[in-house]
């Protein structure tokens, strides 16, 4: 390949992760974390002793309840068992007129409300900054799937731009002196042995966040406004229907599994959906996995009395359309290998963050004026929106996990989504500031302080005892916290001793032009 294309290749590779970098950062980060989604939950709700688990007999007491108090809740309710949620069945309704939907917990005999996100709060608020970068989500899904077309871009012009030195030095991890050489190497190591990762997500990132995209454009373009009316039948398999105002009893949970154990053999149960409940012209669907397909997720919809199959669609048994979503849609979030393959989807979630995090300051250390105390006022902004944003978003997680813990006994204590919001938007503000350095090194050391206090937390209100699911949280969380302090040491390393011309140095880093 000649000098001139390999250079364009450079500028796109450059540009395109240098736009996306940031977003990616945080889909990243947020993104490895949601591999911990059950375990979140349990980490939400363990109390110092393990609840008992609901059984069936008590989620069909529990519907029963919920419709009977409020009766609108037969349009639309879904019902997550014991199985998804650890020990007690937990129910959304439909969406009401402010586009909110009623919840409600099963504890002890009696049917809870719940407000805001409710149930598992702070795995759902992960799960929305990894989706939408914690913007409203009819703006945030479609901008990332923007950001993983401009993904797909960076991945193939760095594999361009490496691939003759790959064999050379793909594992020179060079321990010197010079920062900027050690975190180029590890750059591009990181980025060379996880692409098949990135692949994957770049590619599944796109159909998950830009198919609505797609689909509305082709609607009002193109398919004079059939296109999401042939998307809905194609991918739910049955056309929507209305009640007819016959009431029918409920079928008990117990029924339902006798059935689905001849209609879908290995299929797990872990939420039931009823359309019009106790209606005759209802129905009531079951979902869950059948391990050992890579498109396990499989769903079984029965009449309104549980007795006749109107939709199967299991391993072997599907339309193209679904198989096609449940294949993409397993890929992304690593639901096909068990708790192995979802812990290395966290780890090489996590060290995707660290590559598009290194990647912007590498930019910024090569392109300093090295015999100019005053660098580029371009430059010192892109290295305070990088640490304000970045590591904004690694604080602001730790405040979702503390707030979780905190607000239930102090509701002066934000949570969820707005404990997020909070910490990021004060993160950015101090990295705007003050300088480059002394912002990551401030932000870099509240985020190991959050992180630290997480797990700390956790013991000191409920005890060291706790299932491995909780554990494993507490792992992970002084993990973050100790890579943190790492980075935040190495940081004031460069500032004090490193070169003086530098947005990262103490004595430079002022901004001219």
């Amino acid at each position: 390949m000649n000098t001139d294309t390999l250079r364009r290749f450079l500028v796109v590779h450059t540009w395109a992760g240098l736009a996306a970098g940031i977003a990616l950062f945080i889909a990243f980060f947020a993104g490895a974390l949601t591999m911990l989604f059950g375990p979140i939950i349990a980490w939400e709700r363990w109390e110092g002793a393990p609840r008992a688990v609901v059984s069936d007999a008590g989620v069909d007491r529990f519907v029963q309840a919920i419709l009977a108090e409020h009766p609108d809740a037969a349009a639309d309710l879904f019902v997550y068992l014991p199985a998804a949620t650890g020990d007690v069945p937990f129910a959304l309704g439909p969406r009401g007129e402010d586009g909110e939907r009623g919840q409600w917990i099963l504890e002890g005999d009696a049917v809870v409300p719940l407000s805001g996100h409710g149930f598992g709060e702070a795995a759902d608020a992960i799960n929305h900054v990894h989706f939408t970068l914690g913007l409203p989500e009819s703006i945030g899904i479609w901008l990332m799937g923007l950001v993983s077309l401009v993904y797909g871009l960076a991945l193939i012009s760095g594999v361009v731009i490496h691939l003759p030195v790959i064999a050379r030095d793909l594992f020179a991890l060079r321990w010197t002196h010079n920062l900027k050489r050690l975190w180029q190497d590890a750059h591009n190591v990181i980025g060379v042995l996880s692409l098949p990762f990135h692949v994957i997500f770049a590619v599944t990132g796109v159909l998950l966040c830009a198919l609505l995209v797609l689909v509305v454009g082709l609607n009002f373009g193109g398919m004079q406004g059939q296109a999401v009316p042939v998307f809905q039948r194609a991918t739910q398999g049955l056309p929507p229907v209305e009640a007819s105002g016959t009431p029918v009893p409920l079928p008990s949970l117990a029924a339902l599994r006798a059935r689905l154990a001849d209609e879908a053999p290995g299929l797990t149960p872990i939420y039931l959906r009823f359309t019009h409940a106790g209606d005759a012209a209802g129905r009531v669907e079951l979902r869950g996995p059948v391990p050992g397909h890579l498109a396990g997720e499989s769903r079984v919809t029965f009449d309104a009395r549980g007795e006749t199959v109107l939709l199967r669609y299991v391993p072997g048994d599907r339309s193209a359309a679904d198989l096609a979503t449940r294949v993409v849609a397993a890929l992304h979030f690593g639901t096909f290998g068990g708790p192995m393959l979802q812990g290395l989807y966290l780890v090489l979630g996590l060290a995707g963050a660290f590559l598009f995090y290194s990647g912007n300051l590498l930019w910024i250390e090569s392109r300093r004026k090295r015999r100019d105390v005053l660098q580029p006022r371009h430059h010192r902004a892109l290295a305070q929106l990088t640490v304000g944003t970045c590591v904004g978003c690694m604080v602001g997680v730790a405040a979702i996990l503390i707030g979780a813990q905190l607000h239930p006994r102090a509701e002066f204590v934000p949570s969820g989504m707005d404990a997020y919001l909070l910490a990021f938007g004060a993160s950015v503000v101090l990295a705007f500031v003050v300088a480059p350095w002394r912002g990551a090194v401030l932000l870099l050391g509240a985020s190991a302080a959050a992180w630290a206090l997480v797990p700390l937390l956790r013991v000191g209100l409920h005890g060291a005892v706790a299932p491995p699911a909780v554990w494993a949280v507490d792992g992970v969380a002084l993990s973050i916290a100790l890579a943190s302090a790492w980075m935040a040491r190495a940081t004031w390393r460069r500032a004090t001793f490193g070169a003086t011309a530098s947005v990262w140095a103490r004595s430079g880093g002022k901004a001219r032009g």
